[in-house]
């Protein structure tokens, strides 16, 4: 038998499973309304938590200890067996005890927001990561003079400051001239999809990327902004105006 293919959103699909079980126990509509309610509610405070609990945690790594960067090498920690060199603190062991710190002192991770007098005004994770120890560029081979990132997500920090940018991504869109061969003619409005944005940053060397970025940044508000502006085309790749 063919499953049934149901067009209702599952909002819908929830309140009909509630009309359903009140049919059922011929419950009245009231105490179906405050089961319903009593539901959402739930899952509204379940989602609380756990959002607190990962900004807890982020900020944990990035604000109160280095992550696993500086963790001893097993040459390092036979030296310090031996007394050859002197020991280091581990940085994982701190964020353990730092993380128990916190345990101890009655604090909750999915209820307290530990790091608030920590954060500026109006500033949230994305302040803590690229803030932290871990945002800190490394080369991305030895001998290379362009740096990459500790911190995979100050990487996408700056992936999404590049496609926010106003004015700065614009779209290419195909047309056929009189021969019946498809070029492509450059459009500044409107602007790219989204997805083609993703397309470019994800699909572009990221050296490019970001100095096209930041040769933009420096001639943006003058006269010469759109010449450093970047046309994207159906395929990501990227060229000036």
């Amino acid at each position: 038998m063919d499953a049934k293919v149901s067009f209702l959103s599952r909002e819908q699909e929830t309140k009909k499973c509630f009309l359903q079980l009140g049919r059922t126990f011929g419950l009245p509509h009231d105490i179906l309304r405050l089961l319903y309610n009593h539901k959402n509610a739930s899952e509204r405070k379940e989602e609380g938590f756990t959002r607190m609990f990962y900004k807890n945690m982020i900020l944990l790594m990035c604000l109160d200890s280095h992550g696993n960067l500086d963790v001893l090498t097993a040459f390092e920690i036979s030296g310090v067996r031996h007394a050859r060199i002197p020991p280091r603190r581990d940085p994982i062991q701190m964020w353990r005890n730092r993380y128990r710190e916190h345990i101890d002192n009655g604090k909750c991770f999915m209820e307290d927001d530990l790091y608030a007098t920590r954060l500026p005004l109006n500033k949230n994770c994305e302040w803590g990561i690229k803030h932290s120890g871990l945002s800190e560029r490394k080369p991305l081979k030895l001998g290379e003079d362009v740096k990459g990132f500790y911190d995979s997500r100050e990487k996408l920090l700056a992936e999404i400051r590049i496609i926010g940018e106003e004015g700065y991504l614009t779209s290419k869109t195909p047309s056929i001239d009189t021969d019946g061969e498809r070029s492509f003619v450059a459009v500044l409005f409107p602007q790219p999809t989204r997805k083609n944005k993703i397309l470019y940053v994800n699909t572009s060397p990221w050296e490019e990327v970001e100095l096209d970025y930041e040769n933009f940044l420096e001639w943006k508000g003058t006269e010469h902004e759109r010449s450093w502006g970047i046309i994207i085309d159906e395929f990501g790749e990227g060229s000036f105006l």
